[in-house]
């Protein structure tokens, strides 16, 4: 007889090695194939020298271009003999082969003569070209805006009456993105299979159908009500617009569908709110963080800070086992190169002109994708993008795809986080329903990933701190350790707050020896993570760069000397620095924030929140945790945290020798919020008032700041655009 665990490995190979086939099929279908575009020399309308071609912020020696400032441009005159020739593609000759890669970004006028992104082609060229070929919608244009942001040797620009002919080099079987896809599945399927979440998930619509069953009438109302309350706000939402003039979109109602939906699952299971508050931060969350993931533009990357950057390791990734495959599409949304709107007929224009850059095909490629520790948060956005192109989605379809899997696994570690609390659930609820998390959750960003992860971990060990006379299950320990390791995975700057599981109680262990090998482990895990962030960090400290966006002052090396010669004043900085960044009134750029969209509006009502519940979620369990020795050790290593992040800044992004700290934005104290409001605060005896009320309450002003900032952001954008 086999054992259960052989059985499983051999169910889920051959379950992998099935479903890997069928992948790389659809791989070898769907992804872009590699274009290159050929000029037609023949049907040539005009041909430009450089001496004719007008220049700003470039240098030019010997018939090179040089860049000497930001937005460095080309004009190219086209008009001759009184007329504009007939344009449909154009070439950018070199008179010798491009010593590094650079964007390129052609702007045509429209028809008031002037320039915009909206009338503009972009794509990448890589070293070693020796020109530029690019599709233009067909006219007749008497001149033509050129950006390259690199150093060239310009020999002509051309224009031809006849589009781009396309060469391209079909996809082939990849053995190492089959094995990759292959060895993911197995590990995938046995973890599922030995952990029994198909059961699982068997049993819980089992259970719902049982429930719905035994009180039939109830479940009928329940649907039936929800149904006409839906409908209801949708007609009133209508009528509205109506009357205001204003255009019917999705939006609106998807926005009025969700929050009449939660607030009907809260009027109807009221009585479950103190019982189960972790179904009901889902019933909170989901909604909204879907909403904003679906109606938040794609049009450019420049919703969430730094969205170009995640999208583009996340897209890297996602082509696993070969180089990445970069279309005009891609360029496009990382350079920012489509306009930015929130007008619904623009967008779907952009949409439909992303959509035939990406069927064109990929235009270039990187090789500078592969798997590493810090692009964990990653992975499952760009198994979205994988699949996405697999099934055949549109590029903007893609795009909001990949917003998807964050969210959910954002959703699922604060789940999990308030059901292991004994204590503060709503502490955690309401630090997890920051408006500003919410929205980071919904977009291209690895913050929800470190910050869902960490509450994970913290509360494991707050829940196995408050019960000192239970020993500590393997399973709890594996989970407290795994959830720290992987929240900071892609930024290990927070690994001092791993040090506060040093202090899980000696009673929590069967023996001296098993305690031993907890603290090694502990240490292990701290050791490793400041190890990534050395090792990722420490090349740009010895040769000196640091972080290029925040100036051309900035050097790491220059930096850390300067604080070893002047550690005084450094801390006589850093004193200065660190009460301005953590002053309550300057705190909403990591509560109601949302980024580019800007900023929200009632900060200080869950500052207020965060505080009543800090003092008033409490009950006879935190005589465990919220000691002063609890409280000295907690606070000290979250001011270590920040000491460091801030220290992180000043090196990477600040010029030598500043007075302050650039870059360093409020929502990089969010992952310790939730450990200092948690040891705030003192025990209760026994709770005095109904929990269901008092559960209900806090959901509901969390609820109502996160639709007013979503409404507020994006639906008022829609409103005033449409």
């Amino acid at each position: 007889m086999l054992k259960p665990v052989v059985k499983k490995s051999i169910l889920a190979a051959a379950l992998a090695v099935v479903l890997a086939v069928l992948i790389e099929f659809g791989a070898v279908s769907s992804n872009p194939r590699a274009v290159s575009f050929q000029f037609d020399g023949q049907a040539v309308s005009a041909s430009v020298p450089p001496s004719e071609v007008e220049y700003e912020r470039y240098t030019v020696e010997q018939g090179v271009f040089t860049p000497s400032g930001e937005d460095p441009q080309l004009y190219v005159p086209l008009f001759e003999s009184g007329a504009a020739p007939y344009t449909a593609s154009l070439r950018i000759a070199f008179s010798a082969p491009l010593s590094a890669g650079m964007k390129a970004q052609v702007f045509y006028p429209d028809k008031n003569g002037g320039y915009s992104e909206g009338n503009s082609r972009s794509t990448v060229a890589q070293a070693g070209q020796s020109e530029i070929v690019l599709q233009l919608p067909a006219g007749s244009y008497d001149e033509l805006r050129i950006d390259l942001d690199g150093t060239f040797a310009l020999d002509a620009v051309e224009v031809s009456e006849e589009g781009v002919f396309a060469i391209y080099t079909e996809n082939t079987w990849n053995a190492m993105r089959f094995f990759c896809v292959l060895l993911s599945l197995f590990v995938v399927i046995l973890l599922l299979l030995q952990f029994r979440v198909f059961g699982r998930i068997k049993n819980g619509f089992t259970t719902i159908g049982e429930k719905a069953k035994a009180n039939p009438r109830r479940a009928r109302r329940v649907t039936l009500v929800t149904a006409v309350v839906i409908l209801l706000l949708c007609l009133a939402v209508f009528a509205g617009l109506r009357i205001l003039g204003r255009q019917p979109l999705p939006a609106y109602f998807v926005f009025t569908a969700f929050f009449g939906f939660s607030v009907c699952m809260f009027a109807f299971f009221f009585r479950q709110t103190g019982k189960k508050p972790e179904y009901f931060f889902l019933i909170v969350f989901l909604p909204i963080a879907l909403f904003i993931a679906m109606f938040s533009h794609t049009t450019q990357a420049l919703i969430s800070w730094d969205d170009e950057t995640h999208f583009a390791k996340m897209q890297g990734i996602s082509y696993v086992g070969e180089e990445a495959k970069l279309t005009n599409a891609d360029l496009g949304f990382i350079a920012r190169s489509y306009p930015w709107t929130f007008d619904a007929a623009q967008q779907n224009e952009i949409y439909a002109r992303m959509e035939e850059d990406y069927t064109a095909g990929a235009v270039a490629s990187d090789s500078d994708n592969g798997m590493q520790v810090g692009k964990l948060a990653y992975v499952p956005g760009a198994a979205a993008l994988f699949f996405g192109r697999i099934f055949g989605l549109s590029y903007h379809a893609m795009l909001v795809l990949a917003r998807i899997p964050q969210l959910l696994i954002y959703a699922l570690c604060c789940f999990f986080a308030i059901r292991k609390l004994k204590t503060g659930k709503m502490i955690l609820a309401v630090v997890a329903l920051l408006p500003t998390t919410v929205f980071m959750s919904a977009n291209f960003s690895y913050d929800p990933w470190i910050i869902g992860f960490l509450l994970l971990g913290f509360s494991w060990f707050f829940g196995e701190a408050q019960r000192p006379d239970k020993t500590l299950a393997a399973r709890d320990w594996a989970i407290m350790l795994g959830a720290f390791a992987l929240g900071l995975a892609p930024k290990a700057i927070y690994f001092p707050m791993v040090a506060l599981l040093l202090f899980l109680p000696k009673t929590k262990f069967a023996s001296r020896r098993a305690h031993i090998i907890y603290l090694l482990t502990v240490l292990g895990v701290m050791l490793a993570m400041a190890g990534t962030m050395f090792l990722s960090q420490g090349s740009s400290v010895i040769t000196g760069p640091g972080d290029i966006r925040g100036g051309s002052d900035v050097n790491a090396a220059g930096q850390v000397g300067h604080i070893l010669s002047n550690p005084l004043d450094f801390a006589g900085m850093m004193a200065r620095f660190l009460p301005l960044y953590l002053d309550p009134f300057n705190q909403r750029m990591f509560i109601t924030s949302f980024a580019y969209l800007g900023d929200g509006v009632l900060h200080m009502v869950l500052i207020a929140l965060m505080a009543v519940v800090a003092f008033t979620d409490r009950n006879e369990f935190d005589r465990f945790t919220t000691t002063w020795q609890h409280k000295a050790r907690t606070l000290l290593l979250a001011l270590i945290t920040v000491v460091c992040v801030a220290g992180a800044m000043y090196i990477t992004f600040t010029p030598v020798g500043a007075d302050t700290v650039n870059g360093c934005q409020a929502r990089y104290m969010t992952p310790v919020v939730f450990p200092v409001l948690y040891v705030l605060g003192w025990k209760f005896k026994k709770f005095k008032w109904n929990r269901n009320l008092y559960n209900t309450t806090v959901f509901s002003v969390s609820a109502f700041m996160l639709y007013l900032n979503a409404g507020y952001m994006i639906l008022g954008r829609y409103f005033l655009n449409n």
